[in-house]
């Protein structure tokens, strides 16, 4: 079954009929949704925020906390908070905005280094574990490639093993 649901603030027009129409949308997900992987395939990675429960989804939605990625002039990007609310006068218009903004700049580059760092550390325990079960050297060094593009993130991996005298005795790649 197939199911999302769509939360627009008051005022901000209809909910999006369709996935095109999620661009420079915010787009919050409790943490383990397969739409995640979907939404990613399509280009709205940099959209997502995570969060535990639904109830943590509302209350980011009713806050109107915002987590953002800009790029700067000098080309560098710099991650920010913000959190909002409008005040509203008797007729329903917007009267005042009131928010903050904190860069978190640091703290998403060191987010992106532990998870790398888990994925490397994942690849590693992998490996070690494709040694301990396989025999036969080719199938081990291709599957061993196969591993680290496949599961781990890395773009391409190639293994060439050589005897004592450098001569070639087996290679395996995957991903280039």
């Amino acid at each position: 079954m197939n199911h999302y649901v769509t939360v627009v603030r008051k005022g901000e027009g209809p909910p999006p009929s369709s996935v095109d129409e999620l661009a420079h949308k915010r787009i919050v997900l409790q943490r383990g949704d397969v739409t995640h992987e979907v939404l990613g395939r399509l280009g709205h990675d940099k959209q997502i925020t995570f969060v535990e429960t639904q109830e943590d989804m509302l209350r980011e939605l009713a806050e109107g906390k915002v987590e953002l990625r800009a790029l700067r002039p000098d080309g560098t990007v710099r991650h920010g908070l913000t959190r909002g609310y409008a005040e509203q006068g008797a007729d329903g218009k917007v009267i005042s905005l009131y928010g903050t903004y904190q860069d978190i700049t640091e703290y998403k580059l060191a987010q992106e280094r532990i998870h790398h760092l888990n994925n490397v550390l994942r690849a590693i325990r992998d490996v070690n574990q494709l040694i301990v079960r396989e025999r036969n050297r080719d199938s081990l060094i291709l599957e061993a490639c196969r591993l680290l593009v496949g599961n781990r993130g890395y773009r391409s991996s190639l293994i060439i093993l050589t005897d004592s005298g450098d001569a070639l005795l087996s290679w395996a790649q995957a991903g280039l």
